[in-house]
């Protein structure tokens, strides 16, 4: 073994011997290019680049993309789902209630079928689940196709925007590019400062006096990076401009798609409250205190864990985590019982939520 070692360190070597030279000619070929072709470069990508007649993108407006007909289907399927998780805790809890122990090979989803009531509260169970996975596997190919629908505006307004700026970094770079070797040409002739002569002999080409070659190939290296970073600040600046209105109409769309909540169709406020739900919210803090309501029933600031003094935008900052804590796609390896479960919580987050947010609308 230690001899065949011995007899492939010449092979070894001589391989790293090559992609060294290898890496060096092609290192020389890369400064070659840049000293010689560099000017060209830039005259050429120039002409290309205000010869375009490069048109701003004709933005959509989201409200032709509020797909009214599919908010309302999305609005049953959710509210369905929240159903079927209801329906899933209430038949656990009336089995527990019963007496009955669930079995540890179902994963704590069915119970042990030792007395009838078990195999008929299995059976409900069994059917729950069954819809429950159906109505979720049709309410996320919904948004599925609704969100590959939506216009790809993003990215048509990016690649614009990086149009428009590669103008201004080119017309920047190439100033750079230009006045740094004016400077140092003026150097070299009037105070005879001239630097990397050395450099000539690293070229394949030497087409050039030697004491150009430093100015020229450390001016171009300058000016990429100038044109790198003019280009990012101009594409940030560009995108930027648009209409925070206008961006977050469209942000309320896509995000529509994305979440497990669904907003009213008529495009007001989905938080509003109808009279009989503002009269029967008044009356809950009065039936709480009278010792109507059952005490493990938590409020809506307990449920989002925030105080009950919160403002509407960290009622809403805790729904956030909480919809995003229990997104179907975080709970999606996990078994039927904790997905339904999932789905409950989601649900209860989404009333504490209304909840709170009509309690701020009247304070």
């Amino acid at each position: 073994m230690a001899r065949r070692r011995k007899d492939d360190s010449p092979v070894l070597g001589a391989i790293i011997i090559a992609v060294g030279a290898v890496l060096y000619f092609a290192l020389r070929l890369v400064a070659t290019a840049v000293v010689y072709l560099t000017p060209l470069a830039y005259l050429a990508a120039l002409a290309v680049a205000t010869a375009r007649d490069d048109k701003p993108p004709i933005l959509p407006d989201p409200k032709d993309w509020r797909l009214p007909n599919e908010r309302r289907r999305r609005a049953r399927l959710v509210a369905r789902l929240n159903a079927l998780a209801q329906q899933f805790e209430a038949l656990n809890r009336e089995g527990e209630d019963a007496g009955l122990v669930h079995s540890k090979a179902s994963n704590g989803t069915r119970f042990r079928e030792h007395a009838k009531l078990a195999k008929v509260i299995n059976a409900r169970l069994d059917e729950t689940q069954a819809e429950f996975g159906n109505k979720r596997q049709i309410l996320a190919e919904l948004k599925q196709n609704c969100i590959a629908g939506l216009p790809d505006w993003r990215a048509e307004l990016e690649a614009y925007a990086h149009r428009r700026a590669s103008v201004s970094a080119l017309i920047v770079a190439f100033g750079v590019y230009s006045g740094g070797l004016l400077v140092c040409f003026s150097l070299a002739r009037v105070a005879g400062v001239r630097f990397g002569s050395g450099l000539n002999d690293f070229l394949v080409v030497r087409a050039l006096p030697a004491w150009t070659v430093g100015p020229v190939l450390g001016v171009s290296v300058l000016s990429f990076v100038v044109l790198a970073i003019v280009w990012k600040v101009g594409s940030e600046r560009l995108k930027s401009s648009i209409d925070p209105d206008f961006l977050s109409q469209w942000d309320a769309v896509e995000g529509y798609w994305l979440t497990d909540d669904f907003a009213d169709e008529d495009g007001e406020d989905e938080y509003a409250a109808d009279a009989d739900d503002g009269d029967a919210e008044q009356e809950e803090p009065r039936r709480r205190s009278a010792g109507q309501v059952p005490p493990n029933v938590p409020a809506w600031y307990e449920v989002l864990d925030v105080s009950e003094d919160a403002s509407a935008k960290e009622i809403q900052a805790a729904w956030m985590q909480i919809v995003k804590k229990y997104h179907p796609d975080q709970v999606a390896h996990l078994g039927d019982k904790l997905q339904v479960m999932a789905a409950a919580e989601t649900a209860a987050a989404n009333a504490a939520r209304d909840e709170g947010l009509r309690s701020r609308q009247r304070s």
